[in-house]
């Protein structure tokens, strides 16, 4: 089991959290998933990043509720993409 431990433009900083291990991961999306209960993230978007919250980080709710924003944002990520 692995938790983001910093993000910069292109890459994540993972912690495995059984042996401590710390990896580097190109990447230029990260979605999260977390308990069902509202909550903001536990790190902070490097410059030119953007973080979108949707479904229960937001409000617990229904799965149509999370599904829709995340299609939305999908949808918004896929707009900016060159």
């Amino acid at each position: 089991m692995n938790t983001v431990t910093a993000m910069t433009a292109g890459e994540l900083r993972l912690l495995n959290v059984m042996d401590g291990h710390e990896t580097l991961l190109a990447a230029d999306l990260l979605v999260t998933v977390g308990e069902r209960r509202p909550r903001g993230p536990d790190f902070t978007a490097a410059d030119g990043q953007t973080v979108r919250a949707i479904g229960d980080c937001v409000v617990p709710r229904r799965i149509a509720h999370a599904l829709a924003e995340g299609r939305a944002a999908a949808e918004a990520v896929a707009a900016n993409l060159p």
